[in-house]
């Protein structure tokens, strides 16, 4: 267990009002798990971030990190739990423009007065875990929107933190950045806890569990059932809007999510296999929705295209 939550809430004087952000947050997270925490805006999503990230204290309740009570902790014991123990990533990417990737990174690493070769090869390794090695000497000005913030994901995990929390990671981002960092995220956890907080309901799909703030409370709290991966296809239809509605309201799939739906006939044949971390969540979905699905997970959309359902692969 990394993270136990127990009655927290948090509250703020403003004027003469007194604002109650989180209203009573129960909520456990195991180590390795990768999280999303969704809910509209105001839902106090950013409070709990805030409150993982060891930023803030609780008003009441406990917030223990792996077994310690945040609570109780000194000022100079939180601030080494964010300097080696919690990785941040933001939706401003908040580069450092006069430096390079490598800098960004290495520059993260300064409070830990590590000796110049190690920060130098902490950089480098973590550049090559986001794909971005080969980009080491360029200023940010001279990267995409999407490698600015895989540097950002690089630099949030020079000190080897154990967990990587993500404040709307994807909110500049195009769509095919979006993918792709949604991705890197994913890959993190295993190895680390992953907590992603977004309005962005496809972000969030692509997390084995999704938790809903409303009010400043946990309104729900489990497995996806929408399809979190798939390899890029094309799939012939004759109607694409109609399609694209049954994908979006049946299976949970936004357009661009991986399916490419085209003009045509269809089917070409073949299968396409979705992934979803609840199988038996996702049965009762198509159940309600009136889509046969068989004993191997196996379903036909209204043109004719066989589809396949399948638990993700563990370990990444």
């Amino acid at each position: 267990m990394i993270y136990e939550l127990a009655g927290v809430t948090r509250s703020f004087r403003s004027g003469d009002r007194r604002v109650e952000a989180l209203g009573g947050v129960d909520l456990r997270i195991d180590a390795g798990e990768h999280v999303a925490v969704t809910g509209p805006s105001g839902s106090g999503k950013t409070t709990l971030l805030q409150l993982l990230g060891a930023l803030d204290k609780p008003t009441s309740g406990s917030l223990h990190f792996d077994g310690r009570d945040l609570g109780a902790l000194r000022e100079r014991e939180l601030t080494g739990l964010r300097l080696r123990g919690v990785g941040f990533v933001f939706q401003q990417f908040n580069l450092v423009p006069t430096l390079t990737a490598r800098g960004n990174v290495e520059a993260a690493l300064d409070p830990l007065r590590l000796r110049r070769a190690e920060r130098r090869r902490r950089a480098h390794e973590r550049l090559d875990e986001v794909a971005l090695g080969d980009r080491a000497g360029h200023l940010p000005s001279q990267l995409s929107g999407g490698e600015q913030q895989r540097v950002a994901i690089a630099r949030a995990l020079a000190s080897e933190p154990r967990v990587v929390l993500a404040d709307e990671p994807t909110g500049q981002l195009d769509q095919a950045a979006t993918d792709a960092i949604a991705g890197l995220l994913g890959s993190l956890a295993g190895e680390r806890t992953v907590v992603v907080v977004t309005h962005d309901l496809g972000l969030a799909a692509r997390a084995p569990r999704v938790v809903q703030l409303r009010d400043g409370r946990v309104e729900a709290d489990g497995a996806s059932d929408s399809v979190v991966g798939l390899a890029a296809v094309e799939l012939p239809v004759r109607d694409v809007e109609a399609a694209r509605a049954w994908y979006r309201d049946v299976l949970g799939l936004e357009p661009g999510g991986g399916v490419e739906l085209v003009p045509g006939e269809g089917p070409r044949g073949g299968r396409v296999w979705l992934e979803v971390p609840d199988l038996e969540r996702a049965r009762r979905r198509l159940a309600a929705a009136g889509v046969e699905c068989d004993e191997d997970m196996l379903l036909t959309d209204p043109d004719g295209n066989r589809l396949g359902l399948r638990a993700p692969a563990h370990g990444g």
